[in-house]
């Protein structure tokens, strides 16, 4: 099942952003994609992150990086064993804004 966590977000520098929870309910994997939209030219990291009570979470890999504006990219995460999954954030720089989509895809590989 796809979940867009994040349409139009702006992710300043300096500070994480947090997607929303998805449970991960009859899945054990996640294919989550990221478009950036806009970069005021500092480096965008999204990572997937994994926990089971909605407050304390661990990155689980799938890192996607960018530094430029108008491109998409997607990877695969599995060996999901929490019960929520969700992406962090990050920009590097100073004074630095990105717009950026992003949705994750639960399944069960």
């Amino acid at each position: 099942m796809y979940f867009q966590v994040a349409s139009k977000l702006a992710v300043v520098s300096g500070t994480d952003s947090f997607s929303q929870a998805v449970n991960m309910t009859g899945g054990n994997a996640i294919f989550f994609d990221l478009t950036v939209f806009n970069n005021t030219g500092a480096t965008l990291s999204a990572v997937a992150q994994q926990g089971n009570d909605l407050e304390n979470w661990a990155d689980v890999g799938g890192t996607i990086t960018k530094s430029d504006a108008a491109v998409w990219a997607a990877t695969l995460v599995q060996s999901i064993a929490a019960a929520y999954v969700r992406l962090r954030y990050s920009l590097n720089g100073t004074s630095k804004v990105a717009i950026v989509g992003a949705g994750i895809n639960v399944a069960n590989l």
